[in-house]
């Protein structure tokens, strides 16, 4: 679901190439991956993957990225590589975006809530060596300790409001009523989620992928051939990138209600078999989850503008808020349980 127009068409896509790569492209065809502007080019010889990135981001962004990519390759991490053109440049800044060229890995790929039980552990192992082999590399720190003191209960209400009136406007009564029973209820949870403020600084930070999930993962019948996508790779609370992974990838999560706690727990078993936990990550890790939902208004936001997939937008928001009343109700339940591993 990408977030912005492309600023590029498919002509366009096609001279950048030949100009900067020397790739003379057959066809290019659109891959719905994401929220980035994504393609397959087809060439005589051998395909490649082209990327469009939001408009947020930045030179810095495209410099980190390609430098992780190079690193985790030197490491025999399976990931796409990046293709360098003529000049010897990794990235190249067009009509106000940042674009690059990847190998394309030829693979089956799901969507979220689709993921194969067996893929679905074998991508715990993964995130848990991934874990291991940055050890020591450098990243952004994110949901850090100063992340936790700018959370404000009344500048959030304050957000909500503005979402709230801005709601008003959907001409869909339905979704109009969705879109505001939601955000009152995240209202009523910021109270609830305040005092999680402390559990941040007993938590192992390590750098990680950042957007962990099915659509990231390049499969091959029973294995996953590669992981792609670090653009949002930073250091942050490890069990953030566990239970998110989870909840976005695994079949039971479709309907948060649905939610296995059992099956979850073998997923972090899964992930502690090569990076280890400490007691307050396992005790911890749903409410800092539901922390990081509950100040949230990822989705609403994006609908309510000129996002290109509005409404995949808001089906995101109205699942997240759904995986919010489910924690509410399940933490406790889900904390014993993986305090017990």
């Amino acid at each position: 679901m990408a977030v912005q127009k492309s600023v590029l068409s498919e002509p366009e896509i096609s001279k950048l190439l030949k100009n900067n790569y020397g790739i003379s492209a057959d066809k290019i065809q659109r891959l719905h991956l994401g929220t980035a502007n994504c393609f397959k080019v087809f060439t005589k010889d051998t395909p490649f993957f082209f990327k469009e990135y939001q408009e947020a981001f930045s030179e810095g962004d495209l410099r980190r990225e390609t430098a992780l990519n190079k690193f985790l390759l030197s490491q025999a991490f399976p990931t796409a590589k990046f293709i360098k053109d003529e000049n010897g440049n990794t990235y190249n800044y067009v009509n106000g975006r940042y674009v690059v060229l990847q190998e394309y890995i030829e693979s089956e790929s799901y969507v979220n809530h689709d993921l194969p039980d067996s893929l679905l552990f074998q991508a715990a192992e993964i995130l848990a060596q991934l874990h291991e082999i940055l050890i020591g590399y450098n990243l952004p720190v994110e949901m850090d300790v100063m992340w936790v003191k700018e959370f404000s209960v009344s500048q959030t209400y304050a957000k909500y409001d503005s979402l709230l009136d801005f709601a008003q406007n959907v001409e869909d009564k339905a979704i109009r009523y969705k879109i505001s029973e939601d955000l009152i209820f995240k209202k009523g949870l910021i109270k609830l989620i305040k005092p999680y403020n402390e559990y941040f600084d007993k938590l192992t930070y390590k750098s990680t992928h950042g957007d962990y999930n099915s659509m990231q993962y390049l499969c091959a019948g029973d294995r996953i051939k590669a992981i792609i996508d670090f653009a949002s790779a930073k250091k942050i609370p490890a069990v953030w990138e566990i239970m998110r992974s989870y909840m976005q990838s695994a079949s039971d999560t479709k309907d948060p209600f649905d939610f296995d706690v059992s099956k979850f727990c073998e997923y972090v078993r899964c992930y502690m078999r090569f990076s280890a936990l400490n007691e307050f990550d396992l005790k911890y890790m749903p409410y800092v989850y539901l922390y990081q939902l509950g100040r949230s208004g990822y989705g609403y936001k994006e609908y309510m503008t000129d996002a290109e997939s509005k409404d995949e937008f808001l089906k995101f928001a109205f699942w997240r808020t759904d995986v919010c009343r489910m924690l509410l109700n399940k933490a406790d339940e889900i904390s014993a349980k993986l305090t017990a591993l």
